[in-house]
């Protein structure tokens, strides 16, 4: 049990670490070429190292996959497209700190799928976590006086979208070999962006430094940070993943201060303290809220396949 629960943080920590790396990265780039051309590469580059790996090591059955469970794929990957634009365009705007900070509104948002869809309660100190969260959000866009309020509805499409893409998951993925389905939606997702460069016909070709940091933007959060934290949930329980994953976001604000001269404002800091502090909350009530049998489920709903 103890080498499991070990084996757990080592995933979760490379899921934490890569995450961040995959935002300063996506920051230094995205300005450079269009959000096509961006995601264009930034997918394929997950899929082809994802395709070559899962064979090679994992020995996945990836045509297998894909026959077995493709209108599945195909729909997680369309709402990873929704929420990846909008994602990449957030960092391009607001930053990569402000951002990884928003993008724990997703967290909010799949609790209240699971209230409308999956019959889950809300208690009322649900409220009091939600409002707290809210009122986070509102405060990392201050800048200046105002309130970045498109910056903030970008990442509410993204949340939404990733907590939609969690509840198919959840629902289906007892099924599901993750990891072949991690390397579909990377190429899926690739090859409509190559559709759009190509329809547009406004393709930026990268220079060869900037598609390799595009691309190893794409391997960190495209297809390694996806499979360490697949691997993170075989370990661990669930409650923990989800909760522990709020370091990212401190991770990510120290190192965009350091790399990329990026400080946020005393008010941006409250704020993001705020989120952060709401979301443990709406974790934890949630969990409270479930009986051992729907948290057993839940965590069932999360296997990798060998």
């Amino acid at each position: 049990m103890i080498t499991d629960y070990k084996k757990g943080y080592f995933y979760l920590t490379f899921t934490i670490v890569l995450i961040s790396g995959m935002y300063l990265l996506t920051k230094l780039s995205i300005g450079h070429v269009n959000i096509d051309s961006f995601m264009l590469v930034f997918f394929l580059s997950a899929f082809a190292v994802g395709a070559f790996s899962t064979t090679l090591f994992a020995k996945t059955d990836l045509t297998g996959e894909l026959r077995s469970h493709f209108l599945l794929i195909l729909i997680i990957s369309t709402l990873t497209i929704i929420g990846s634009y909008f994602l990449f365009l957030s960092v391009g705007r607001i930053g990569a700190a402000a951002t990884s900070l928003l993008a724990k509104l997703q967290t909010v948002f799949a609790i209240i799928i699971g209230v409308l869809f999956l019959k889950e309660r809300f208690k009322n100190g649900s409220w009091i976590a939600l409002a707290v969260v809210i009122s986070g959000s509102i405060m990392v866009v201050y800048k200046g006086g105002t309130f970045d309020f498109v910056g903030i509805s970008w990442m509410i499409i993204f949340a939404v979208s990733n907590a939609s893409q969690a509840y198919v998951i959840r629902r289906f993925s007892v099924s599901l070999d993750m990891m072949a389905v991690n390397v579909w939606r990377a190429f899926f997702i690739g090859i409509f962006f190559a559709a759009t460069v190509l329809i547009k016909s406004n393709f930026d070709i990268p220079t060869i430094k900037l598609f390799f940091i595009i691309a190893m933007s794409g391997v960190m959060g495209g297809y390694l940070a996806r499979g360490f934290s697949y691997l993170a949930f075989k370990y661990l329980p669930i409650s923990m993943v989800t909760t522990m994953m709020n370091v990212e976001s401190l991770l990510t604000v120290t190192l965009a201060a350091v790399f990329l001269n990026e400080h946020l404002n005393s008010v941006n800091l409250f704020g993001g303290a705020f989120m952060i502090s709401g979301v443990v909350l709406l974790i934890f009530l949630e969990r409270q809220n479930k009986s051992p049998k729907q948290q057993n489920n839940i965590t069932a709903a999360h296997p990798i396949k060998k």
